[in-house]
């Protein structure tokens, strides 16, 4: 059942069968795509110092931001890159894929390693 639907994020209630035929009602969240940078500069990398109100602190992230609708992950982490930093890549590699928080929430996030001009 959904719960909420946003721009940018919808959120659903379902019962989810585990693997132990254990049945539980569960609440997931589903942000939509994004795409994380690890900009690279030399051997230095640059991490945002960035406050999160979910946790009330500050904490050192990679640049990172979601997707719009259809668009293309490398042109997100050139967006965000340059959003986020300032700067621009001279080169971006596609280096994996990971869920960023996957108990709770389903946002698939696309990892790319960058050289920073």
């Amino acid at each position: 059942m959904e719960i909420f639907r946003g721009k940018r994020l919808w959120i659903e209630r379902r019962v989810i069968r585990f693997p132990n035929t254990i049945e539980r009602e569960k609440v997931i969240v589903h942000p939509g795509n994004a795409v994380a940078v690890l900009p690279l500069n030399d051997d230095r990398c640059k991490l945002l110092k960035q406050y999160r109100y979910a946790i009330d602190q500050y904490i050192y992230e990679v640049p990172a931001g979601t997707m719009e609708p259809g668009e293309d992950p490398l042109k997100t982490a050139h967006r965000e890159l340059i959003e986020e930093t300032g700067f621009t890549a001279t080169t971006i590699v596609q280096k994996g894929f990971i869920y960023t928080t996957p108990v709770t929430c389903h946002l698939p996030g696309s990892l790319k390693k960058t050289r920073m001009r």
